[in-house]
């Protein structure tokens, strides 16, 4: 990547078109606001769609998907509670980023 030695950071928020979201799914346009990380730091080298998960999460794999208390809708109840985390392998995750596809 752009820096040789990594950056330890940490999400603060998550937002879609200057707007604060829980989350955000394949298909959003979402920008992650991160601690201690200067803008001239960050280097995209992925544009355009893609499915493989660019932040991992520190310790287990897959990362831990929480479900919603609300609905693509707005609706209440358990939506999101029964769903599984639909991430790519760690093999598939770590071939990626040793060709230089995502960077961590």
């Amino acid at each position: 990547g752009k820096n040789k030695v990594p950056i330890k950071t940490k999400v603060t928020d998550i937002e879609t078109f200057k707007k604060s979201c829980d989350e955000s799914r394949a298909g959003d346009n979402s920008g992650l606001l991160l601690r201690g990380v200067k803008r001239e730091d960050v280097h995209a080298l992925v544009h355009g769609d893609f499915t493989m998960p660019a932040i991992r999460s520190a310790g287990a794999w897959p990362p831990v998907k929480h479900g919603s208390t609300r609905g693509p809708y707005g609706q209440t109840g358990t939506y999101g509670k029964e769903e599984s985390w639909d991430a790519v392998g760690e093999q598939e995750y770590l071939t990626a980023v040793r060709k230089g596809w995502v960077q961590l």
